[in-house]
């Protein structure tokens, strides 16, 4: 019988306050503003969660509140996603079963952390199950999530909460699951562009709870439960809100959707590929399924930054010589942003190409002569 999905209490512990605008995970160059101003608020968020984490020990949850600038639409992008991401990467994403983010306009911010309390899930949340394959830089994998919520009636407008329990093999890095799982919810969110079906308006969820459970049988697949609701008035973070009367409340509401559509309309409309003519992609051989998981050929710079930043493993290919594997490209002096623009993007691939890898053992699958980079492979030099 399949085990149920994990579920954890929300933290209500002592909340450590930030004193640093919260940041979001950034895909810009090392040396550009956005990442220096990350790195100072990472390392600011580590020094006040160091002494927690040093006298907690065993599975733990964290709950990030945010604090937005007076003035912001808390409904509109500020995805709270995009805030967790870098904290539990910093902290130790193995540390956490359950993390969480909060968000609302003006206010400070804070931190919590304690251990994680399993209880049952709440009542009136709607809920959908699934199970996903492969490698998460598919589309596939996108795609797995999407038939889950594909027939859903979409939630009303206005502020949500949406929650997502994985099981995953300890292998995997749970972290990387979080992003494109929350891209494929546009059925119950509603679509930000009407000709993007992978960006939802998850911009309006401002409460988000991540759960996982590690489960040695599901190998490479992920079995996953999405769980979604109306924001409650009740909650902290909707007192901005509750403040207001139902007229004004109804009122915002409808400035935001009039703020959002004026947004879209000056949004430049995404080109139109002819529908009868294959993509650069489809030519390419099929890789080889392995029990280890799929092997994704990178062709956008979207999906070679949000690998590297995830640190996935990625094999690069050259004409000249075998594959090779580098295990962790973040923190790999080869693998540059500039020479995966020359190879790919401007070369078009003639001379070789970036793969992501699920593992070593996918890699070699494909690449029996596979050579490991002895930069950042841990190998002497």
């Amino acid at each position: 019988m399949p085990s149920p999905p994990p579920h954890y209490e929300l933290p209500s512990s002592e909340a450590l306050p930030i004193g640093l605008p919260p940041r979001k995970a950034s895909w810009d160059a090392a040396s550009a503003r956005s990442q220096i101003e990350l790195g100072r608020y990472l390392d600011h968020v580590e020094s006040i969660a160091s002494g927690r984490l040093a006298e907690l020990e065993g599975p733990l949850a964290l709950r990030l509140d945010v604090g937005l600038a007076a003035g912001v639409d808390p409904l509109h992008e500020n995805d709270l996603d995009n805030f967790l991401e870098p904290v539990v990467r910093r902290l130790g994403p193995h540390r956490f079963v359950s993390v969480w983010a909060t968000k609302r306009p003006g206010g400070a911010s804070y931190l919590r952390i304690e251990p994680a309390e399993a209880t049952s899930p709440e009542h009136g949340w709607q809920e959908w199950t699934g199970r996903t394959t492969g490698s998460t830089v598919s589309r596939a994998w996108k795609e797995q999530v999407k038939a889950a919520v594909i027939d859903a009636k979409p939630l009303p407008p206005g502020p949500v909460a949406l929650q997502i329990s994985f099981r995953v093999d300890p292998r995997r890095a749970w972290v990387n699951l979080w992003k494109p799982a929350i891209d494929a919810l546009d059925p119950i969110l509603g679509r930000t562009f009407p000709d993007r079906p992978y960006h939802p308006r998850d911009g309006r969820v401002v409460r988000l709870g991540l759960h996982v459970a590690i489960d040695h049988t599901v190998g490479w697949d992920v079995p996953f439960c999405i769980r979604a609701t109306p924001a409650s008035l009740s909650w902290p973070e909707m007192s901005w809100f509750a403040a207001m009367s139902s007229d004004r409340r109804a009122e915002w509401l409808k400035d935001h959707e009039s703020r959002l559509a004026r947004y879209v309309r000056g949004r430049p409309a995404s080109p139109q590929k002819p529908a009868d003519l294959p993509r650069r992609r489809d030519l390419q051989p099929a890789p080889r399924a392995t029990s280890y998981g799929a092997v994704e050929e990178l062709t956008s710079l979207e999906a070679f930054r949000a690998t590297v930043l995830a640190n996935e493993p990625v094999v690069i290919t050259n004409v000249a010589q075998p594959a090779k594997l580098h295990l962790n490209p973040a923190q790999c002096a080869w693998v540059k942003e500039s020479y995966f623009i020359k190879t790919v993007i401007k070369s078009r691939r003639v001379n070789g190409g970036y793969y992501a890898a699920a593992s070593e053992q996918a890699a070699r699958a494909r690449w029996p002569q596979l050579t490991k980079c002895r930069s950042c492979s841990g190998l002497d030099s």
